[in-house]
């Protein structure tokens, strides 16, 4: 087990093909009958997640009516653990916090707004989409 560590966890039959080849001792070839159990390595195979793989023909999730932009919006909201500092350009600094933001993404242009908000109420939540509403129709 420690050439397997000190070999930066090499698969074993690599290293028992090393120790035929007389690299490394021929006494770990006593070993090829009952491999030993790294538990770093069976973590690692466990948390493995495929990311070569081909997506699916009908992945959009814009349907087929929807031809215009604004015809169908996806809304969320993220609410941060850490509050931000407002954006400011000019003026007086204040000592109010961004606790989350609203995200509207357009299907058909691809259009992502997001609103910052001060608090995570409803009326926050609806000048927010109001604002959006606004952005939408100067784009008309």
């Amino acid at each position: 087990m420690s050439w397997h560590h000190c070999l930066y966890h090499l698969p074993f039959h690599r290293i028992f093909m090393l120790a035929k080849q007389g690299y490394l001792p021929k006494i770990l070839l006593k070993l090829q009958d009952k491999l030993p159990l790294c538990v770093a390595c069976q973590f690692g195979t466990a948390q493995r997640r495929p990311w070569r793989n081909k997506s699916k023909k009908n992945g959009s999730i814009r349907k087929p009516d929807q031809i215009k932009p604004g015809d169908g919006v996806s809304v969320d909201q993220i609410i941060s653990a850490q509050p931000g500092l407002i954006p400011q350009m000019a003026g007086f600094l204040t000592s109010k916090r961004i606790w989350g933001c609203t995200t509207f993404v357009d299907h058909v242009s691809d259009y992502i707004y997001v609103y910052l908000m001060k608090d995570l109420t409803l009326p926050e939540t609806l000048l927010a989409k109001m604002a959006f509403e606004k952005l939408c129709a100067r784009a008309d």
